[in-house]
């Protein structure tokens, strides 16, 4: 099983106590079917995934050997929407 897209919310909410949590399951049968379904990076790095004498797993991400914890700056996002008008005059003419 391959978590796909989230882990960051996992850890977050596993951190938070939460040991069960809802998701989408998707299975597939044939790597055409992966390609579509994963990432392009995990697409890209089967092998690493599933192949590796030891895979990834969410409980990596709380081994105090394995993880390094950085504190960075909260970031806040702005937005700016314009809105611009133009008025001009159009010449009604006739072509001879």
């Amino acid at each position: 099983m391959l978590l796909s897209n989230g882990h960051h919310r996992a850890y977050a909410l596993r951190a938070a106590g939460f040991t069960h949590v809802p998701c989408i399951v998707t299975t597939v049968s044939r790597l055409d079917e992966f390609n579509l379904a994963a990432s392009e990076e995990m697409a890209e790095n089967v092998g690493f995934y599933f192949k590796a004498p030891r895979p990834p797993v969410l409980k990596d991400f709380f081994d105090p050997k394995l993880r390094k914890v950085l504190k960075v700056p909260r970031t806040v996002r702005a937005v700016e929407i314009t809105f611009e008008t133009k008025s001009f005059e159009v010449r009604d003419f006739e072509l001879e």
